[in-house]
């Protein structure tokens, strides 16, 4: 196949030639550029070393504490007759209207990347749109699949905590 129509192309790995280590067995140059260093004014630190290979940290620890500040994060998820129900781990419980929620879309299809204008026609969101299932994307964020066929959207608890702090359209109650 041609290369030119992205068949029959191959991606070529990284070489390590050039390749320089410390005394630690960590890559210090890469063809003749200077890795950050950890520790350094990057904000990397070495932690430890594992089979060879330094395990970096690049977020320092909060000061109340060795643990980063958590999150809140959701404790339950419910599909109810009106929207998506999230009750929050610090007490509140927050329905989310369906179409409201489709709107809030900020994926590739429905958002240009690089200026942030809407793509996504509002006309032809039906008003009766529904989540027919949801995903946890990692530890963060939430993904639906929709009766309109769309569920490339990933919805980050902190989003859906602005939207309900910031948006009448969310319903919040206190436990």
């Amino acid at each position: 196949m041609h290369p030119a129509h992205g068949f029959g192309t191959r991606r070529r790995q990284p070489s390590l030639l050039g390749t320089r280590f410390d005394d630690r067995g960590v890559a210090v140059y890469v063809n003749d550029r200077q890795l950050p260093v950890p520790g350094s004014r990057t904000g990397c630190k070495l932690v430890s070393t594992s089979n060879n290979r330094p395990v970096i940290r690049s977020h320092p620890k909060s000061p109340e504490g060795n643990t980063r500040k958590s999150m809140t994060v959701p404790n339950g998820i419910t599909m109810t007759a009106v929207g998506v129900q999230i009750a929050w781990d610090d007490g509140r419980t927050c329905t989310y209207p369906y179409r409201y929620l489709r709107l809030q879309c900020a994926c590739a299809a429905c958002v240009e990347e690089m200026t942030g204008r809407a793509l996504l026609n509002v006309s032809a969101v039906p008003e009766d749109i529904i989540a027919v299932e949801y995903i946890e994307v990692g530890k963060y964020a939430l993904q639906f699949l929709w009766t309109d066929g769309h569920g490339t959207g990933i919805y980050p608890f902190a989003m859906l905590l602005r939207l309900a702090e910031n948006d009448d359209a969310v319903i919040c109650e206190a436990d």
